[in-house]
Order: C-alpha cells, then sequence, then structure tokens
C-alpha cells in the first residue's frame, strides 16, 4: 500500500482575484526593487529575524520506497536540507513505531469497531532508517508521535528509544490535524480541543519524563471560530471578554489549567482547495491567485501570538514558539500546478514571507508522496506534466520544479542570516532579502508574471556592493529542457556574474521565474 494523496486542514486563506492581481502589474512608471540592508526585519517581541535551519525543511514518509536509496541521500546533500519531519501526516495517527505498522483504519478493510488492530505488513521507512538519514545530514528531526490511535505511553517509549539510541531528535508533535474529521481518532469524543489538550498534557508529562531535553509540539489553528462545533462548551477571551467555540481557544484554555505549556504550536498551511473538492469549490487551483497569497503567514503568525497571550498568559505565551510543519499549495487531490513552474514560485514566496515573521520552521510537504493523475489537470493551469504530485521529487532521479527552487533557497540564506526590509513597486515581484554572516547581501526574486519580463532598478541602501554579482537563475528555460528530456545540467539553475553594479543597477528578470542575487561588499 502507497498513499498518494493526504488529507489536509481547509486553513483560512487570503487571496485577492485575478481582475486585482492584473490592476496592480504598473504599466508605465520605473519599477523598482528597494533593499534596507541598514534596517533587519524584527519579530513581535523586538527581537532581530534571524535565518534559522528549521527553515529549510522537508515531510519525509513512511511510504517512500527510495528513501532507503544511497541517491536519496545524495538529493538531500543536494539540496543542502537541513530539517527533516517523520513519519507523515495523517498517517502519524494510526502508525505504530515499534512494528512499524499502522492501526487499520476506520476506512479500511479488517476494521473490528471497538478495537486497535495493526495491519499484517510494514511500511518502507522505519525510525531507524529516518535516523539514518537524519543524522548523516546533521538534520534537526520533527518526530510525529501517534494521538489518534496511540498513547502517551507509546509516544514515552520513542522518546526513551530515540535517547537511548542517541539520535538526539529534539522537537516531538503529539498528533497531526488533530482537529480535522479526516484524521483518525478512536477517542470517546473524537477532534475535540479539550480531550486533546487533558491527553496532550499526559503525553507531555510522559515524554519530558522519558528525555527532559526534548521540545514538544501541539496542533493549532488560526481564527478563534476554526473547527468550531456548537456543542462545545465555549471559553471567553479574557482580552476581549467574547466566548468562541474554536479548537484553538478551547485547547490553549485547557493546557493552561491544566498548567501543561506546550514549547511550541505547529501550524500547517494549504493554500487552496481542489477544484473538484465539496467542501469550498470556490477556492479551487488558480495560478494568478496562489503567486498572491503566501502574503498570508504575516495574518497566521500575529493570529496564532495573540491566541496564546490571551488564552495562556502573557508569561507562558512568551515560552511557546511558532512552527510550520507542512505546507503546500492545495490541500488535497493533487493536480498539474502542484509539479508545475508556479508551485515552485510559490515555494520561493512562501519561504521569503515566512521568514518576515516569527515562525521558525517550514516544512514543505513533502520530498516524495506519489502521483495522482485524476486530479485537476485543466489546460486553464500553467504547466506540462499533466498529474500531481506533492513530492519535490518522484523515484530516484525525476525532479519537478519545487526541487530546483528548494536547492536555490540554500543559496540564498543560512543559519543566522539576518533578515532585512525590502520594497517591490509591483505585486508581480516578490522581494526578498539578507544580510549574510560573511558579509554578503543576497536578494530573492521572483517574476510571478507568466509572459512579462521586468528590469526594475534594484536600490540598496546601507551597503556598498562591488562592482561585481552573480545572478542564479531558475525558470521556463530549465522547465522547458526538463520537457524537453535535455541533459540535468540544463534543467538546473543557471548562474552568471553581473558587472557594473552600483547602489542603484537595473537588472532583468525573466516570465515565471525565480532569482537570487548575491552581492559582495565594496573593499
Amino acid at each position: 500500500m502507497r498513499p498518494t494523496s493526504r488529507l489536509t486542514p481547509r486553513a483560512v486563506v487570503r487571496l485577492v482575484t485575478t481582475a486585482v492581481l492584473l490592476a496592480l502589474v504598473p504599466s508605465l512608471q520605473a519599477v523598482t526593487l528597494k533593499v534596507y540592508v541598514h534596517k533587519p526585519i524584527k519579530t513581535a517581541d523586538g527581537k532581530v529575524r534571524k535565518i534559522d535551519d528549521r527553515h529549510f525543511g522537508l515531510n519525509t514518509v513512511i511510504w517512500d520506497t527510495d528513501f532507503n536509496d544511497p541517491k536519496t541521500l545524495k538529493a538531500l546533500k543536494d539540496l543542502k536540507m537541513r530539517s527533516l519531519r517523520f513519519p507523515g501526516g495523517s498517517r502519524s495517527d494510526t502508525y505504530d513505531w515499534k512494528s512499524n505498522k499502522s492501526y487499520i483504519m476506520k476506512s479500511e478493510p479488517g476494521y473490528i469497531p471497538g478495537k486497535k488492530t495493526l495491519n499484517s505488513w510494514e511500511w518502507w521507512v522505519d525510525f531507524d532508517d529516518f535516523a539514518k538519514v537524519a543524522l548523516k545530514l546533521k538534520a534537526e528531526a520533527f518526530i510525529t508521535v501517534n494521538y489518534g490511535t496511540g498513547t502517551p505511553k507509546m509516544a514515552a517509549d520513542w522518546v526513551k528509544y530515540s535517547k537511548k539510541k542517541k539520535y538526539g531528535f529534539k522537537y516531538w508533535e503529539i498528533g497531526n490535524e488533530c482537529y480535522g474529521e479526516w484524521e483518525e481518532d478512536v477517542r470517546s469524543k473524537p477532534w475535540d480541543p479539550e480531550t486533546y489538550a487533558t491527553e496532550a498534557a499526559k503525553y507531555m508529562k510522559q515524554m519530558r519524563a522519558a528525555d527532559p531535553s526534548i521540545k514538544i509540539g501541539v496542533v493549532a489553528v488560526p481564527g478563534e471560530d476554526s473547527y468550531a462545533k456548537s456543542t462545545r462548551k465555549a471559553v471567553k477571551n479574557p482580552r476581549t471578554k467574547k466566548k468562541h467555540q474554536g479548537w484553538t481557544p478551547i485547547m490553549l484554555a485547557k493546557l493552561k489549567s491544566l498548567k501543561a505549556i506546550p514549547d511550541f504550536i505547529i501550524h500547517h498551511r494549504y493554500e487552496q482547495d481542489p477544484k473538484y473538492a465539496s467542501w469550498r469549490p470556490q477556492n479551487y487551483e488558480n495560478d494568478a491567485k496562489l503567486l498572491q497569497s503566501a502574503k498570508g503567514w504575516a495574518d497566521d503568525a500575529k493570529d496564532l501570538r495573540q491566541q496564546l497571550k490571551d488564552y495562556l498568559g502573557s508569561k507562558n505565551a512568551k515560552k511557546v514558539e511558532l512552527v510550520c510543519t507542512e505546507n503546500n499549495s492545495v490541500s488535497s487531490m493533487t493536480g498539474k500546478q502542484t509539479v508545475s513552474l508556479v508551485n515552485g514560485l510559490y515555494l520561493a514566496d512562501s519561504f521569503g514571507q515566512l521568514t518576515k515573521t516569527e515562525f521558525n520552521s517550514l516544512t514543505w510537504w513533502a520530498l516524495r508522496n506519489g502521483r495522482d493523475k485524476n486530479a485537476n489537470n485543466d489546460d486553464y493551469l500553467y504547466g506540462w506534466r499533466n498529474y500531481g504530485d506533492y513530492g519535490i521529487m518522484d523515484g530516484k532521479s525525476t525532479k519537478f520544479p519545487t526541487f530546483h527552487v528548494m536547492q536555490m533557497l540554500a543559496s540564498f540564506a543560512r543559519k543566522g542570516d539576518t533578515v532585512v526590509k525590502t520594497k517591490s513597486s509591483t505585486s508581480m515581484l516578490g522581494c526578498y532579502a539578507v544580510k549574510r554572516k560573511n558579509g554578503n547581501l543576497t536578494v530573492l526574486v521572483i517574476n510571478k508574471h507568466p509572459t512579462k519580463t521586468y528590469k526594475p532598478t534594484v536600490k540598496i541602501g546601507g551597503y556598498k556592493p562591488a562592482s561585481t554579482a552573480t545572478a542564479l537563475r531558475y525558470g521556463k528555460k530549465q522547465d522547458d529542457a526538463a520537457r524537453l528530456k535535455k541533459s540535468s545540467s540544463k534543467q538546473k539553475p543557471a548562474k552568471s556574474t553581473l558587472k557594473g553594479i552600483k547602489k542603484e543597477s537595473k537588472v532583468s528578470f525573466e516570465p515565471y521565474s525565480v532569482t537570487v542575487l548575491t552581492f559582495t561588499p565594496k573593499k
């Protein structure tokens, strides 16, 4: 068995219409990109924003038949991957780590009501397989323990085993998207925030006893009324005095009452729902909308931080960080957009927007997942691959645009770099920048227009660049090379030298492209 599609939260998405997008495209006025090297971005607590290793993350899954192949390790090294998550999405809530099997779900053959039954076969990737790769990469790891069909003892035993093996894995999540009815939950009150919090407190106590050095996270969702149910007893927001029945307020309030404070809260963000979905068909895949949607990260961070303050109290809230352990373009039923150049552009834009917030991880879904040929492959979407796949690669050698863009992000930023302010005069050019620890300046530019080449003036403030710079580019040319099955070198990002660089220089950005500019300081 190999799942090829996963179910994910119907996250609130803030999108603009195509008509608005077109109205934002400047026609005659000069286009500018401004980089303020002397103005670092600061988070809500006033701290200068620094890049974290966990910003470069990938989900890895137990059904990946090629995970243990040496080519997988090479690919991850090529990506300079710094963080991995295991065992994989919704399957985490049925997974038994000791046997490397899953409990049979209610929707599967062989399910016996009232009884937890393990399937007869093992998954392709077990915990030790995962650990072997993560340790060779010296990567951080997020481990999702089984909440849906598991117990606190099972989770604590997993932590104990990891400590005994000296794996050093620090970040542990209690369940996956436990607010959603697509998740397996065998408790008498499934998908219930108060029940989840009560159980999570037990998980935390036993897991911390097994290894006091670990950090433990709980699942949350923006919006005080998200996943609300009228049958629940509402909680009152101490600040606004308004009552709410949503998942996060009830869950956080219960954790506070139990004096069980998590180390982080977990957010998953998917911008769209599939075209053929019954729950919200109006929010289906649209390339132009997708490429303007990542700005919603700031709202998510603000919302979740305020809920932490309101329901845990300011003192407790300060102890809790925000992380994202899943992100992609569509919540399920993967169509051609997921493997198109557009999704690569979205990944770059999502990364850039997230690093301006206090989220300390971005874990993309996923390294591999599996092809889906039955979703939205309509011609109105850009791209030549007539299938979908959440993975950034398929098999041992097929690499999608998201793979190449993720590789470029390693050239854009690394741990400890300072995120600085930028400003683009058009919404069609995303622009982000970091001051590197070695003194260099790197600028990430995403051209979101399908046909227009932009030649903006790049204005750099607070920094004197040398007269030459480098440009690493990925776009239609490389994606077409993959379509025409040209040599692998032509499918990779292309590097070039820019001369005559000043504090104000004109630089060209081709349609649907991602560019990383690297400036060195003038001597």
